[in-house]
């Protein structure tokens, strides 16, 4: 089998990895619509409040930090 790998040239080594790529796209059982257009909506959901629970977490630090250099 090494030897018949090795004679391949670089099109066929080529052409016979997109072929096997081409066979286990096949294979993959896609999502619908509406199961992407859900999971997409709790992911930016979930970057939205994460976001504004550290926004809300920094602002409370950074005040504390004020008020421990006396700044405020």
């Amino acid at each position: 089998m090494a030897a018949a790998a090795e004679k391949m040239n670089l099109f066929q080594r080529m052409g016979k990895y997109f072929k096997g790529v081409w066979v286990e796209l096949k294979k993959v059982i896609w999502p619908s619509f509406s199961t992407v257009r859900k999971d997409t909506t709790i992911v930016l959901l979930t970057i939205i409040i994460v976001g504004i629970f550290l926004a809300i977490l920094d602002w409370v630090f950074g005040l504390g930090l004020k008020a421990l250099l006396g700044l405020a």
